[in-house]
């Protein structure tokens, strides 16, 4: 997966990678019939303590979660990628049962940080839409911190690089071109000969 997601930081053409949890597989088989054909990678947990696993691993864009599962349910594996893992990672809880108890589990995952609560049956629909929006401020964030990431690097090596375009990017490993750009980003390409 490390490399659908450096490919993905690249531009190159990989999906944004979305984490399904739910403990019926039938459940998500129709969740990946969903997200699938809108060019989402879909990666599968049976439960929470499976699905935590895969989130360090995977670095998934979006998590959609079921609230109630054996060995760790949803609310707790918002509470583990919030607290423990310190990530915004755009979070969608999916119930199919509206009894008290899943109401409850529900206001607790928003308070936990949930970015959206939905309704299996009612709200398939709306899934793959909701999906692509959070997952498209997930991608956008990631892009935002490479490109930072490769601007102070390339601000390192600056006083090494003797004004050379070229040099900057055999030194640091970054693509000339994105080089280029990022020094008329950052205001000093004139100060730089091709």
């Amino acid at each position: 997966m490390a490399g659908a997601r450096a490919a993905e930081l690249d531009g190159e053409g990989v999906g944004p990678v979305v984490l399904v949890v739910d403990d019926e597989p039938v459940t998500r088989r129709t969740l990946r019939e969903e997200l699938e054909p809108r060019g989402f990678l879909v990666v599968e947990a049976a439960d929470g303590e499976e699905a935590w696993e895969l989130f360090q691993k995977e670095l998934p864009d979006l998590v959609v979660t079921d609230l109630r599962m054996p060995r760790g349910d949803g609310v707790g594996l918002v509470r583990r990628i919030r607290r423990e893992a310190k990530s915004w990672v755009p979070v969608i809880v999916i119930t199919s049962q509206t009894d008290l108890d899943i109401i409850k589990m529900a206001v607790q995952a928003t308070k936990e940080a949930a970015t959206e609560v939905l309704h299996l049956r009612r709200d398939l629909d709306r899934l793959a839409d909701v999906a692509e929006e959070l997952s498209s401020l997930s991608v956008r964030s990631l892009r935002r911190q490479k490109r930072l990431r490769d601007m102070r690097t390339i601000l390192s090596v600056l006083p090494d690089c003797d004004g050379n375009v070229s040099k900057i990017s055999r030194m640091t490993e970054i693509p000339r071109s994105t080089v280029y750009v990022l020094l008329r980003e950052m205001n000093l390409l004139k100060e730089f000969e091709e």
